[in-house]
């Protein structure tokens, strides 16, 4: 998201002009009069806990959002059909891939990747770590899901710091993401998609991977027929290395998914 300052002028008693400004990446809302902002502490607030819903939500954008991860997760489920737990427990893996949207913390935590990779890793390891047959499958497929999620919005354009662009053109791009997306998997080109997994002989090399994948990310402006094809592309490839590396370390080929995807 961009950064976002709104300055707003108000009267005091004496006609003296106060101004209040509202700094969207601090959440802090400040006032230039002392007087003034201990009286209303409460009522200013109240005015920062509106400005964050405003700001960061709203239901057409949340809506829009939530189509898009769901499509992404439905895709990766749908390219293993041989790993059984997961295929009893779509569900749970399509509301993981929305919950980090539902959540309060969606309101102060951006989900960009400098902010928040190190938190995600991990979740990604607790995975590894984690038989999902010793487990409740259902959770476990919930918390993959959270992680794809955050895999998706990596690879998003507007969720990096080369977008320049305000509110209204992370919306739109937003929109037209999830109208590509779909087209892309519903007529097939999705399927058609060359991906042959990457060999991880460890948990380093999986983070590696994403490292460089997003490094290499960055370089230019994407668009949004690429954005789909690295989305893709990053989610597939990471649900199989943390899925290949719990296999390995439970001795159990039936967690991995198929060798080709």
């Amino acid at each position: 998201m961009c950064n976002l300052t709104i300055y707003w002028k108000i009267f005091h008693r004496k006609s003296e002009n106060v101004y209040l400004k509202f700094d969207r990446d601090s959440a802090i809302l400040s006032c230039d009069n002392d007087d003034l902002k201990s009286r209303y502490k409460s009522f200013l607030q109240f005015i920062v806990f509106y400005l964050l819903q405003w700001i960061r939500t709203g239901k057409k954008r949340k809506r829009l959002r939530k189509k898009s991860h769901i499509l992404v997760a439905r895709y990766l489920a749908d390219q293993m059909p041989a790993t059984k737990s997961l295929q009893s427990h779509r569900k749970a893996f399509c509301l993981g891939s929305i919950l980090p949207d539902i959540k309060p913390s969606f309101l102060t935590k951006k989900h960009e990747y400098f902010g928040t990779f190190e938190e995600i890793q991990g979740k990604m390891k607790a995975l590894i770590d984690n038989d999902p047959k010793e487990s409740k499958e259902r959770v476990y497929w919930r918390r993959f899901g959270e992680v794809m999620h955050y895999m998706a919005d990596y690879f998003t354009f507007p969720h990096n710091t080369n977008f320049t662009g305000n509110l209204y053109e992370h919306n739109k791009y937003e929109k037209h993401l999830k109208n590509h997306l779909k087209r892309y998997i519903e007529s097939g080109a999705a399927d058609r998609m060359v991906i042959l997994p990457v060999n991880f002989g460890s948990f380093r090399e999986l983070v590696e991977y994403i490292g460089n994948a997003h490094e290499r990310y960055l370089l230019k402006e994407r668009n949004i027929a690429e954005d789909v094809q690295y989305i893709l592309r990053i989610c597939s490839q990471v649900i199989h290395g943390i899925l290949q590396l719990a296999a390995k370390q439970f001795g159990r080929e039936d967690i991995l998914i198929p060798a080709a995807c």
